[in-house]
């Protein structure tokens, strides 16, 4: 499969974790809408050309603070410019607090399949301590509103691990979860990251700082709830019903290709890797300009052979010999099997029948797992 990526760099405030490209300057959004039509001219050779595209996301950032016709606006020259008859699958990034119901029904009419909604928690006091500008009950309305535009493909992201968390509140986000009957929920271990106000305020002492014991906790009351309310675990983040798998993320956990367009987006094109600039002003002034918008790599065998084992590892589906045979060579293969012989590792991991997949026990040590296997 491939897929496009728009990175919306846009939010309507800074959220007190994130380290995601954004920013809050709503002056920049009628020039960026421009630029990023420039850089779909600039790229649309990135595939072959009249290439099927499978799935297409808008990410960000916040898509969901672009104005109608902005959206309507680039989804037409989207259409114009890539074979997107075929689409399998349609994403927008939303915030609650954006949802009304005018522009879900808009959304539906510009053909988005498939919602993605940053509630993070039902409850208030970790809705405060992340810097959410939602509360409780414009998530549920958000969703209620998103049912009655008829999206049935939706999907919530869920914060555990938060200080100001208890076992009963986050059980409470779960329950309301089940009680919606989504299809699938994306859970998310809170964790801090550098230059972010969180990772400040820690260091000053002014917040409760993350404590693993209870993110370990969280983790350990939600998977097996998931199992019996139906839901698959096909990665270590996300959860969801038979069918309702992400398929553009599929294409980055699968090693498949992807354009992305916008500031900081990455693409793949199965040999090469590629980045934009990671600021918007400058992103704007680059395309205007015919500057230097775009740096890439092509990694090296070891370096591939690393990225599929981290994100293989991280699905359900695990590593597969064949790929590894294929792909890779003999002496990888060779190489896996010997690492596969370690002890220490035997009851983290779990065969299946076309290669092996991290246990439900060792999800908690995933990274650790996935870095025995590495080449260095």
């Amino acid at each position: 499969m491939k897929g496009i990526y728009i990175h919306i760099p846009f939010c309507a405030s800074a959220c007190f974790y994130c380290n995601f490209h954004f920013s809050t300057a709503k002056k920049f959004q009628k020039d960026f809408v421009q630029a990023l039509k420039k850089e779909i001219i600039l790229k649309k050779n990135f595939f072959t050309e009249n290439t099927i595209i499978d799935t297409l996301y808008f990410g960000g950032g916040t898509p969901s603070v672009l104005e109608l016709g902005d959206m309507e606006d680039l989804c037409s020259f989207l259409h114009l410019h890539f074979n997107l008859k075929s689409l399998k699958e349609f994403t927008v990034e939303a915030n609650p607090e954006d949802l009304s119901l005018n522009k879900l029904k808009k959304f539906k009419e510009l053909g988005v399949t498939r919602l993605s909604i940053g509630v993070q928690s039902f409850n208030e006091s970790t809705l405060k301590y992340l810097g959410r500008q939602h509360d409780g009950k414009q998530a549920l309305k958000s969703i209620e509103n998103a049912q009655k535009a008829d999206f049935e493909n939706i999907s919530i992201d869920l914060i555990y691990g938060v200080p100001t968390q208890t076992k009963a509140i986050w059980q409470k986000d779960l329950e309301t979860f089940y009680q919606l009957n989504l299809p699938h929920v994306s859970c998310y271990c809170l964790t801090i990251e550098d230059k972010t106000p969180l990772a400040l305020w820690i260091n000053q002492k002014k917040i409760k700082p993350v404590d693993d014991d209870l993110s370990v906790c969280h983790y350990k009351t939600m998977t097996p709830i998931m199992f019996q309310k139906g839901y698959v675990h096909y990665e270590i983040s996300n959860f969801a019903k038979h069918t309702y798998y992400s398929k553009h993320n599929l294409i980055y956990w699968q090693n498949g290709a992807y354009l992305g367009l916008g500031p900081s987006a990455h693409s793949y094109n199965g040999s090469f890797r590629s980045w934009n600039i990671s600021h918007t002003s400058h992103y704007i002034n680059a395309v205007n300009n015919h500057d230097t918008l775009t740096e890439s790599e092509k990694p090296d065998k070891s370096t591939l052979f690393n990225e599929y084992i981290f994100t293989a590892l991280r699905t359900m589906w695990g590593v597969k010999w064949s790929k590894v045979k294929t792909v890779f060579g003999e002496n990888y293969y060779d190489y896996l099997n010997k690492k596969m012989r370690h002890v220490q590792m035997q009851h983290m991991l779990e065969e299946t029948s076309e290669g092996f997949r991290i246990s439900e026990k060792g999800k908690l040590f995933a990274d650790k797992i996935a870095a025995h296997f590495f080449v260095v």
